[in-house]
């Protein structure tokens, strides 16, 4: 119950600070999509603020659900939850972001403007590298885990215990399964996969600079 606890606890820190995230970007730069800044309150764009917050709520719920759920399941399923919840904020944050570039297009936002763009190139001349060191102190955690788990397999009973409850007594129970025997390692590489992939996506982010105040 507190391994739920925490999830829950995580998911919903997790929902709130992607419900500030449409106000915490630039005003020109909604969604990653650059518009002009007398655009900003354009219906088009609080409409894919609407939407997008009108699809968190929902995914939420959900997320807060199977995280009262997943324990029950086992310790490697527990995480499952939040990690899934992540993934799909990103694809309504892609979702949202493809709506508005449409909108965009459509309405010639910047049909008959010079348009202007400031850059700071530090980040290019001074790139900053991908810290592969900690990939492969977490692939090297994984690569132990599984052979702990290939050296033990053989041992394990039909059923084992997955779960245990604040007692130390099991309270869940799994069939033999490189799936259920195997489900740390799976969360491992998913979970890894999962923040090396934001690393990369971040380290490659274009870094916006608002046109109409490029010193602040």
């Amino acid at each position: 119950m507190i391994v739920a606890i925490l999830n829950v606890f995580l998911i919903l820190v997790i929902a709130y600070a992607h419900w500030r995230l449409p106000d915490a970007v630039g005003p020109t730069v909604p969604f990653g999509v650059r518009i002009p800044e007398e655009r900003a309150q354009d219906p088009a764009v609080l409409r894919a603020k609407q939407t997008y917050r009108t699809i968190l709520v929902p995914l939420a719920v959900l997320a807060v659900v199977a995280a009262l759920l997943a324990p029950g399941a086992g310790p490697g399923y527990a995480a499952l939850p939040a990690v899934g919840f992540i993934a799909l904020m990103y694809l309504d944050y892609y979702a949202v972001h493809r709506m508005l570039q449409t909108a965009k297009a459509r309405g010639r936002w910047y049909e008959g403007r010079r348009t202007a763009a400031v850059a700071d190139t530090a980040l290019r001349t001074q790139p900053l590298r991908y810290p592969l060191q900690f990939l492969y102190a977490s692939a090297g955690i994984i690569l132990v885990t599984a052979l702990i788990g290939l050296v033990r397999y053989p041992q394990l009973p039909p059923v084992f215990a997955v779960h245990f409850g604040t007692n130390g007594q099991p309270n869940g129970f799994a069939d033999k399964s490189l799936g259920t025997a195997f489900s740390i390692v799976w969360l491992q590489i998913a979970m890894t996969a999962l923040f090396a992939g934001i690393t990369y996506v971040v380290l490659h982010t274009r870094q916006e600079l608002d046109p109409a105040a490029p010193r602040a």
